[in-house]
């Protein structure tokens, strides 16, 4: 994947005839590096109908400047993540790496340029003792013209914009003050081509539902089912990139939308729902492959490290990473082919034909509040079954009996979730008993997935002739952590209870 990192700004518009202020003694600024001036000419790239754009994806092209190159721009929780590539020979085809990126909103429809932005830069670097960039001011006046089918549109203007790099609030209230005392305002666009489209391209233009208190088990579980298919849009390019912890967050997901089709089946058409569940368990699956990798992986790593040197032979640390690594992107590449078949758009295309409502069973539909809450109660009484289950158990049985129970708790809070709308304090509280006993459910379970692969890994290094001996402290070490992440879920599970 190209390099990429994580980019916070501010937008200010001002006049003509306004200088820039004077900066250098803000709290924290050891000096200003510039002002230096120069030229960027950045294409900007989407479909016919501007689906990147009404994504909040930005995709261009910039020649000048210190970061010339391909920039893919993708929304996430208040900034932008920003994908670059090198600036290559094309001038009119997107790198395949970031086209593989955006590939769920675009699907096969061509990527050709649809606005070009120019912008005279000057720009001053606020820098502290260490030598370190606090922030950007940049000082653009811009000339962009938009590509249509009845001619090109040029426009003109001058913004301020502040990117922030280490600054300490203080720095950034102090900036902002400075800013506007010299008569510039945030500006309501907040990217330069969202401002020549007239539309804000950096936030996606689907919404999160919400749900009246009053509401008829139709409306519910089409707002939630809904909101969820929210989430996988805003989710797919991430994991596509593979940013931190995106691919998990997709997989809940799908996780969510196939246990709201099988609690609440009784409201649905299951002739029709029914297959869809066996599709989200199939990307579901998929999905989990390189998480689960990629929390082995970090647990070994730290498992090793917190060992005595005098434990630690042959180098066990490196070795073990060397295969897990491989493994987990090749887990990746995984999920990259099954997101790019026909069967996983078919997928999407059908929950997003869901947006007006599931197809329903022959039930009639009534106020939630009526016939939903039995549905939560046996939820939870699932829970209780299965602990009591595990309870008396043999030590053979009771980890998976444990998984089981993790598994039960899991789908009561996803149904917790659903009905909290309608619910209010009986959801809520059912939800934060059953997030309550997840982790250390989660935990010994994950514990108990590390303790089988140090075994593997343990016969791995043992045929290629290395020293054996950490892979038995390390699995001694993961067979007391199973004993206390047990007894963690018994106490956690009597507060519960009470």
């Amino acid at each position: 994947m190209p390099a990429g990192h994580r980019e916070v700004e501010t937008k200010y518009d001002v006049a003509d005839d306004v200088a820039l202020p004077e900066v250098a003694d803000l709290p924290g600024v050891e000096r200003v590096e510039g002002p230096h001036t120069f030229l960027l000419e950045a294409r900007y790239f989407d479909t016919d109908d501007l689906a990147l754009a009404r994504r909040g994806i930005t995709l261009r092209r910039r020649a000048g400047g210190e970061d010339e190159g391909w920039h893919l721009k993708l929304p996430v929780s208040g900034a932008r993540q920003e994908i670059q590539a090198a600036l290559g020979r094309s001038t009119r085809t997107p790198p395949l790496a970031l086209r593989r990126v955006v590939q769920g909103v675009v699907r096969d429809r061509p990527l050709a340029p649809v606005a070009t932005v120019v912008t005279e830069r000057t720009m001053a670097s606020l820098m502290d003792a260490d030598e370190s960039v606090l922030a950007e001011i940049c000082d653009d006046r811009v000339v962009a013209t938009r590509t249509g089918p009845d001619g090109d549109e040029e426009h003109s203007w001058r913004e301020w914009e502040v990117e922030v790099h280490a600054a300490r609030p203080r720095l950034l209230k102090a900036l902002r003050t400075r800013l506007r005392k010299q008569g510039a305002h945030v500006s309501t666009a907040t990217s330069k081509f969202g401002r020549l489209l007239q539309i804000d391209a950096e936030a996606p233009s689907h919404d999160r539902r919400s749900v009246p208190s009053r509401a008829t088990e139709h409306e519910l579980l089409t707002g939630y089912v809904a909101s969820l298919t929210v989430d996988l849009h805003r989710l797919d390019p991430l994991a596509r990139a593979d940013l931190p912890d995106a691919v998990h967050q997709l997989r809940l997901v799908f996780r969510r939308l196939r246990a709201a089709l099988t609690t609440f089946d009784a409201s649905f058409d299951t002739t029709v729902t029914g297959p869809v569940r066996e599709e989200l368990r199939w990307i579901g699956d998929i999905l989990g492959r390189p998480r689960d990798l990629e929390v082995l992986q970090s647990r070994l790593s730290a498992l090793v490290l917190a060992q005595p040197p005098r434990l630690v032979r042959g180098r066990p640390g490196p070795w073990i990473d060397g295969r897990l690594r491989p493994a987990r992107r090749s887990a990746h590449k995984q999920v990259l082919e099954a997101m790019a078949t026909e069967r996983y758009f078919s997928l999407v295309d059908t929950l997003d034909s869901w947006q007006a409502g599931p197809p329903w069973s022959a039930r009639r539909d009534r106020r939630a509040r009526q016939g939903l809450p039995k549905v939560l109660r046996h939820e939870w009484e699932r829970v209780e079954r299965a602990v009591a289950k595990a309870d008396t158990a043999d030590d053979t049985e009771r980890p998976e009996l444990l998984h089981q129970v993790r598994n039960a708790a899991k789908r009561a809070r996803y149904t917790a979730e659903v009905l909290r709308p309608v619910l209010g304090t009986e959801a809520r509280d059912i939800a934060k008993a059953a997030k309550r006993i997840q982790p250390s459910l989660g935990a010994h379970h994950d514990t108990l997935v590390a303790v089988d692969q140090v075994l593997l890994l343990a016969d791995a290094a043992r045929d290629d002739g290395r020293d054996t001996f950490t892979y038995g402290v390390l699995t001694t070490r993961l067979e007391a952590a199973l004993a206390e992440h047990e007894g963690t879920f018994r106490r956690t599970w009597k507060k519960v209870r009470r």
